[in-house]
């Protein structure tokens, strides 16, 4: 087992492999249980069909146009009875994966770097009510929360979607304002001031957000990644070290890991938060067709986690040349 996260910094691809071999054999002999079982409903399900589909076919009919009928019938029966086949058929699959999430995937978060992992655990997104960039919510779903320390900071990461319902009744709405990665990581106490970093907007929209934040504009050091954040501050000082062109890059790159879409950024309350909206399902096992054995996703896991470590290092780099300038 790794330690902590700095080892998992210095760890090969090989080792991590070596490393987590008893947890991903003990899973393989759980996916070909669940297979097994998955191929004998498949088998069970066809004769099943040919003779309940006929009845609830009938049933459907009577109710529709037969001498069931009085108006108000409505026939559906042969829809929800291959929906429940549908998912007899396929409980295996799920079964497979929270087994996944509540035997394997914490002792795995372990091995990389000592981290603890809870399948059912959340990062308090309430706390962050107070951010600037955590958009307009009243609903949240959380799922796959990781915690560890590297260098003395906390470090917290969650899939998290935020959805704001509107209305009532039929007039009901409920739109998705968030839905990705939130990472929480704590900052040096050096770092007090508020500082925001905005995917690059122009005109009408880089007006709005420099008076709906209620900081100043702050000029990047590199001209080159001007097109593509926006920052903002209430200490331009501070922020020119805390957007360092390296941290940027960092960010860059953790984006890229994640095949996400443009981060945002905030320090504030001796927290830096990253807002990493994705289309992508994180932290599920593969496919329960795919040996689990295959440590292809567990490297791209050590990857995405080392890309994190980077920006606590980049972080630690800023302070400390802010404090050499001042």
């Amino acid at each position: 087992m790794v330690d902590d996260l700095a080892q998992l910094k210095n760890m090969d691809d090989e080792s991590l492999a070596a490393q987590v071999k008893p947890e991903l054999e003990a899973l393989e002999l759980v996916r070909h249980a669940k297979l097994k079982v998955m191929a004998l409903r498949k088998k069970a399900v066809r004769p099943i069909i040919l003779i309940g589909l006929p009845f609830t076919g009938l049933i459907d009919f009577m109710l529709l146009f037969g001498r069931w009928f009085d108006g108000d019938n409505f026939g559906g029966l042969s829809i929800i009875f291959l929906g429940g086949l549908w998912y007899w058929v396929t409980e295996p699959k799920r079964q497979y994966t929270k087994n996944y999430k509540e035997e394997i995937l914490p002792q795995i978060a372990q091995s990389l770097g000592n981290l603890k992992y809870l399948a059912k655990g959340k990062l308090i997104v309430d706390s962050l009510k107070s951010s600037k960039i955590v958009p307009h919510y009243n609903r949240q779903k959380c799922e796959d929360y990781f915690y560890g320390e590297y260098k003395g900071a906390k470090i917290e990461l969650s899939e998290i979607k935020l959805e704001y319902e509107s209305g009532s009744s039929d007039d009901r709405t409920v739109d998705v304002v968030f839905d990705g990665l939130v990472f929480l990581i704590d900052v040096p106490k050096d770092v007090h001031g508020h500082t925001v970093l905005l995917p690059n907007k122009n005109g009408f929209f880089e007006w709005f957000n420099k008076k709906s934040l209620g900081l100043e504009r702050a000029d990047l050091v590199s001209l080159e990644f001007e097109d593509i954040y926006d920052v903002y501050t209430n200490d331009q000082v501070e922020a020119r070290y805390l957007v360092h062109p390296k941290m940027i890059e960092s960010f860059t790159a953790l984006s890229k890991e994640y095949e996400g879409g443009k981060l945002c950024a905030e320090y504030y309350n001796g927290r830096l938060l990253l807002l990493l909206p994705t289309k992508e399902n994180h932290f599920e096992p593969a496919d329960i067709h795919i040996e689990a054995t295959n440590i292809a996703t567990l490297i791209e896991m050590k990857h995405e986690l080392v890309t994190v470590l980077s920006i606590v290092d980049e972080l630690e780099l800023a302070v400390r040349r802010h404090k050499q300038a001042v």
